[in-house]
């Protein structure tokens, strides 16, 4: 199950990673509203946090169930 949690991972960071290559909106893109601008800044600008957080967050995620996955193994090999 934890490999299969791990591809999952995989295969998100990999989607996602496409999202960001291709988004939406881009800056170049004419806004006509300021208002858009404005949505467009707090989806895309810049912030205090990593600078994707999505894939910041998968890759602690695949990191945590490989670390899972190598425990119980451990734990299966001592046979507890």
């Amino acid at each position: 199950r934890l490999d299969d949690l791990e591809r999952e991972c995989d295969a998100l960071a990999g989607d996602r990673q496409t999202a960001l290559d291709d988004p939406p909106l881009r800056p170049d893109t004419p806004l006509d509203v300021e208002g858009d601008r404005a949505f467009y800044e707090y989806l895309y600008g810049p912030t205090d946090g990593p600078n994707y957080p999505v894939l910041s967050q998968l890759a602690e995620l695949a990191d945590r169930i490989r670390s899972d996955r190598d425990h119980v193994a451990s734990r299966l090999a001592r046979g507890r």
